[in-house]
């Protein structure tokens, strides 16, 4: 009886002080989610309210928490055996498109050189901290421009709004050598690439977000030669460090 009186008072309470996104006085809905003014959430049991100032929630696995009524935006109230849809909880789609400016060292002149790029991902989210993913890309050196293809993983490391992310990549590449460089190869060939980059993103809402982040990069092309007397291969590595803006949902 106590805790029915509890869960009763506590829901109409927060019927009428906490601006909220359904909520309901049905003595049934004892799981709940509370959603905090700084974008954060709790997902847990409501037990009780204390002395009008705070809610006391436990979480799956934790102690009692008391929240103050002053950082809570709002409370979802769920039926017993319902589990809260929080972000990364099913296997969803994602989309990341990024875009980037790196540096290095030019292979051919040896001085400084800047690489511009674009890439789009798509892929499966299996936990906020685990995305795989397939994408595909275009990059401009200095002598030649590549097109890569490969597979990602990435993920968020926190469930926040704000959150450190981190990314994976490894693949292939088509490569092309470009129209002003001064000498004509045969043909080039695009050969392996890695990437890996750490940033941070900020989401609006569940899945919509925009971040940045640092990352390096090695790219392999091989230029191929043939002026009659024989065929001339060379190999090049291109790293670079530099600054990606990602934007995905």
């Amino acid at each position: 009886m106590k805790v029915f009186f509890f869960s009763a008072c506590l829901a109409i309470i927060a019927f009428f002080i906490i601006p909220g996104e359904g909520l309901s006085q049905d003595s049934s809905f004892v799981k709940a989610e509370v959603f905090l003014i700084n974008g954060n959430r709790i997902s847990g049991r409501l037990l009780m309210n204390n002395q009008d100032s705070s809610v006391s929630i436990i979480p799956t696995g934790n102690m009692n928490i008391n929240v103050p009524l002053n950082i809570i935006k709002s409370i979802i109230f769920y039926p017993e055996g319902a589990e809260p849809a929080s972000r990364g909880s099913r296997v969803e789609y994602f989309n990341n498109t990024a875009f980037g400016f790196g540096m290095g060292k030019s292979s051919e002149s040896g001085n400084a050189a800047a690489t511009i790029s674009a890439e789009m991902t798509h892929g499966i989210s299996v936990r906020p901290c685990l995305q795989l993913g397939i994408g595909l890309g275009f990059e401009v050196y200095e002598m030649v421009s590549v097109m890569p293809y490969y597979i990602s993983v990435s993920g968020d490391i926190l469930k926040n709004k704000v959150t450190p992310h981190y990314y994976l990549q490894a693949g292939r590449s088509l490569a092309w050598e470009n129209e002003n460089y001064y000498y004509n190869y045969s043909s080039v060939k695009g050969k392996s690439l890695f990437s890996l980059g750490f940033g941070y993103k900020v989401y609006a809402g569940d899945r919509v977000n925009i971040g940045t982040s640092v990352y390096y990069k090695l790219q392999n092309v091989e230029l191929i030669n043939d002026n009659g007397f024989g065929t001339y291969r060379t190999e090049r590595k291109y790293n670079r460090i530099g600054l990606k803006i990602h934007f995905g949902f």
